[in-house]
């Protein structure tokens, strides 16, 4: 594998600038004007909204976690290029595959493929309705 990743030094002004353009292109945030609209929106001056749209990083980290939580910009793609994972947990996935199997064992249960992987995917987004849903299984398994 010979992928060549940015390193901090290749990774500059010009790439940040473009990361906030792209999020703000797509949060439909119109080109003209969007300083002022940065400004008015997160609280922060038009000479600071400005620089981070020509790829400056921002110096106050409360502005700057307003600023990526109002327009869904990824902090880390923002400041060194590498977009967060997807956050996928592993050790999730793993835990609640256990807990599915074990459902299946307890109430003598043959979940399909396509059954175990719908169930896995809304446990995965909901977990803290883990016990609802397994209780309630056959709601969801329409």
């Amino acid at each position: 594998m010979n992928r060549k990743r940015k390193t901090n030094e290749e990774y500059d002004t010009s790439h940040r600038a473009l990361v906030v353009n792209e999020a703000l292109d797509k949060a439909g945030v119109i080109s003209w004007g969007r300083a002022t609209t940065i400004a008015n929106e997160v609280s922060v001056s038009h000479a600071t909204a400005s620089g981070w749209l020509l790829g400056s990083l921002p110096r106050d980290s409360k502005a700057l976690l307003r600023f990526s939580d109002k327009y869904d910009i990824d902090i880390h793609h923002w400041i060194n290029g590498t977009p967060r994972s997807d956050g996928l947990s592993q050790e999730k996935i793993e835990r609640l595959a256990t807990i599915l199997k074990s459902y299946e064992a307890e109430a003598n249960v043959d979940l399909s493929p396509a059954q175990f992987s719908k169930l896995l995917v809304m446990l995965y987004q909901e977990e803290e309705k883990t016990e609802f849903l397994l209780d309630n299984v056959k709601l969801f398994l329409v």
